[in-house]
C-alpha cells in the first residue's frame, strides 16, 4: 500500500508541475506542445483517478 502511495504521490507532482508549466510559459509555446502536456497531465489525472476507484472497490 506505501509503494502504490508514493507513486500516485509521484504522478500528481508531476501533473502538477506540467500544469504549472503550461500556466507559465503556455504563450511562447506551439499549440503541439501545449496538447501533448495537457494530453501528459490528463493520463497522469486517469492513472490517480482509477487507484481511488480501485480502493473503493
Amino acid at each position: 500500500m506505501l509503494t502504490k502511495t508514493k507513486e500516485i504521490e509521484k504522478k500528481a507532482a508531476q501533473s502538477s508541475t506540467i500544469l504549472a508549466m503550461l500556466s507559465k510559459h503556455n504563450k511562447t509555446m506551439e499549440p503541439t506542445d501545449i496538447a501533448v502536456l495537457i494530453d501528459l497531465a490528463s493520463e497522469l489525472s486517469a492513472d490517480i483517478s482509477s487507484w481511488f476507484l480501485e480502493e473503493e472497490n
